[in-house]
């Protein structure tokens, strides 16, 4: 009982403190705007891409990016001994691209000028390819529906981490069709500790509960459990066999006809693994802390986040994506 009254009130406080509101002049130091760039290469892509804006006083109301993209810009890559000049995109605003594929172990340096802003740089290097084995295991049939069965299917992937060096990888579903790979946008679900969010609270509860917890994949993960070792993992997900298809004609728009199936065919599924590099990983971590800590009452007790940034003179980031690419 008592601490239920101490939780009332403290909501009582903040709420209090909340609907009380005063301006307060910001007399702090501002160095005025910077070149924001960012870019990240991609060993799959033949073309390589670079986004520049102008940076955003914090107490500026606009909610148009549009008005801070920077275009007449000057952006060069040095790969190696080979120096590239970017084009403008006249398409987008502040998109500049050229036709190069990164190698990896490439070493890239990023060059950005613009007439009224200072110049930026940033450098980063571009990682191995994971080494992966993923094995179909099984498919539960949960349910049959009106139209489709509704399946969770199971695979078992290892990473062959590299020793000696901090790795950081991301694990997307995708779907080959046509000839054209696409993220499959569905949660991917794992009983292994290392997938767990120590910065998360809901599953900070969970393990503090004592209970077994699956967790979501989502985002970047380091090798911190695993550096340097063989690292094997179970992970599910619920998918749909459907066993109708829509076709239409000029008699009935809307008709469905039934289709032989197979539940338990994943002919075009896959997993993509990414190796990608620490700034890149920095950044996104960085971001995901700063979204949980601007949003609700948390948000007025939350110690400040600082965005991770690696241009030199600017914000931002630059960094490179090595997949590989496994479909069944």
């Amino acid at each position: 009982m008592r601490k239920i009254i101490y939780t009332v009130l403290a909501l009582v406080t903040v709420l209090s403190t909340v609907s009380c509101q005063e301006e307060i002049p910001f007399n702090g130091e501002y160095d005025g705007i910077k070149m924001v760039m960012f870019s990240s290469a991609n060993v799959e892509s033949n073309y390589f891409y670079v986004n520049l804006y102008k940076s955003m006083f914090f107490l500026n109301s606009s909610n148009s990016r549009e008005n801070f993209k920077l275009w007449n810009g000057d952006v060069i890559l040095t790969a190696g001994d080979k120096t590239i000049r970017l084009i403008e995109d006249k398409n987008e605003t502040g998109r500049f691209y050229a036709a190069f594929q990164a190698v990896e172990g490439q070493k890239l340096v990023l060059n950005a000028s613009t007439k009224d802003l200072p110049p930026v740089s940033s450098e980063t290097i571009v990682p191995k390819r994971p080494r992966v084995d993923i094995v179909h295991t099984e498919d539960k049939i949960l349910e049959q529906q009106q139209n489709a069965w509704k399946v969770e299917r199971h695979f078992t992937i290892t990473i062959h981490d590299d020793p000696n060096e901090r790795n950081f990888y991301r694990i997307s579903l995708v779907k080959q069709e046509n000839g054209q790979l696409s993220k499959n946008f569905v949660d991917l679900t794992t009983n292994e500790v290392a997938f767990y969010r120590a910065d998360v609270m809901g599953e900070v509860s969970g393990v503090l509960d004592g209970k077994y917890k699956d967790f979501n994949i989502k985002g970047i993960y380091d090798d911190l459990l695993f550096n340097g070792k063989d690292f094997t993992f179970e992970v599910w997900f619920e998918d749909f066999a459907y066993n109708k298809k829509q076709v239409y004609n000029s008699q009935a728009s809307d008709s469905h006809q039934d289709v032989d199936i197979d539940p338990t065919d994943i002919s075009g599924l896959g997993f993509q693994i990414d190796a990608v590099t620490e700034d890149i990983y920095k950044y996104e971590r960085s971001l995901e802390a700063y979204k949980r800590t601007d949003e609700g009452i948390g948000s007025l007790f939350a110690e400040p986040v600082a965005i991770h940034n690696n241009i030199k003179g600017g914000i931002g980031c630059f960094g490179a994506i090595s997949p590989t690419i496994v479909i069944f």
